[in-house]
């Protein structure tokens, strides 16, 4: 049976989330830079490229989330502060050492890289589930690809992937995200899906798909983004930072970044005045039961 309204369509308490340690293959690296001058530094240099894994922090330290059904939700943060890896870690694509992830429904991701099959488009985007025509046009027009599909010589039924109509960057994530769309699902996780396309189609995007069509279908958005200035539109706001923190709550409750500078501002916010601490968990917490979810697709 569904989950009561009241249940978070998106929970995690207390999570730490780390990728595993690269290994650094030191003769490899000799062989290309050229021997040491003696075999006294060529140990030195190979007892550098061990790091094992315990004397690295976490990527995501004491996270706790809870996303309500139906929400937008837009995280934001610099480059490297973990945003990507925050999406990562609620599908199990990243390691999770402590804590408890929870998706309720089917889940459909959008991730940087769009992945396209050799088949037609609109093949792609229905991805073997029935074609509905309605639902298909109103995917398509969400999706902005109306005047891609005026511009293929056989619309919709043109080929594309390696063996056919070469796409560009940002046709292929529209047509990842209409994939999604057309899925119907419950949480969507959209990594930074806007960085590939045009000011004018992003807002598009954000009118008519996300605040349109997926606010119809009640589902729960998960945004990644670096175009700062969609926030404000966002139910709730997820501000990560570089030292590993984060900030979370209701646009109005936070000084949101300025478009384009979103790491200093973020650098600012550390200045004021502090909330309760969320990266310090107790060493003796106890991590609570395995993450639970119905569905999930890649799109």
């Amino acid at each position: 049976p569904p989950s009561p309204p009241s249940v978070p369509a998106v929970e995690l308490v207390l999570c730490d989330f780390m990728w595993p340690a690269v290994k650094v293959d030191m003769q490899a690296a000799r062989a290309q830079s050229g021997p040491p001058k003696d075999a006294g530094a060529a140990r030195r240099a190979d007892a550098e490229g061990q790091v094992t894994e315990s004397e690295l922090p976490p990527t995501l330290q004491a996270i706790s989330v809870q996303c309500a059904r139906g929400a937008l939700v837009g995280i934001s943060g610099p480059v490297g502060a973990g945003k990507s890896s925050l999406l990562a870690g609620l599908i199990d694509d990243i390691p999770r050492l402590v804590g408890r992830v929870c998706l309720r429904g089917t889940v459909a991701f959008c991730g940087q890289e769009p992945w396209i099959q050799n088949l037609t488009l609109r093949d792609n985007v229905l991805f073997g589930r029935p074609f509905d025509e309605r639902s298909y046009a109103r995917v398509i027009y969400a999706c902005c690809l109306e005047p891609d599909l005026q511009q293929l010589p056989a619309g919709d039924m043109t080929e594309i992937g390696e063996r056919g109509i070469n796409l560009s960057g940002g046709q292929k994530a529209r047509v990842a995200l209409a994939r999604a769309c057309y899925m119907r699902s419950d949480v969507y996780l959209l990594d930074d899906i806007l960085s590939a396309v045009d000011a004018h189609v992003g807002m598009h995007l954000m009118t008519h798909c996300i605040q349109g069509l997926l606010r119809e279908l009640g589902a729960t958005v998960l945004l990644v983004t670096h175009h700062t200035h969609h926030l404000s539109a966002c139910d709730q706001v997820i501000l990560l930072d570089a030292k590993g923190g984060y900030r979370q709550g209701a646009p109005s409750s936070l000084t949101l970044p300025r478009a384009g500078s979103s790491a200093a501002n973020l650098d600012r916010l550390d200045q004021q005045p502090e909330q309760p601490d969320r990266r310090a968990p107790s060493p003796d917490a106890k991590a609570p039961g395995p993450s639970q979810a119905n569905g999930k697709a890649v799109a």
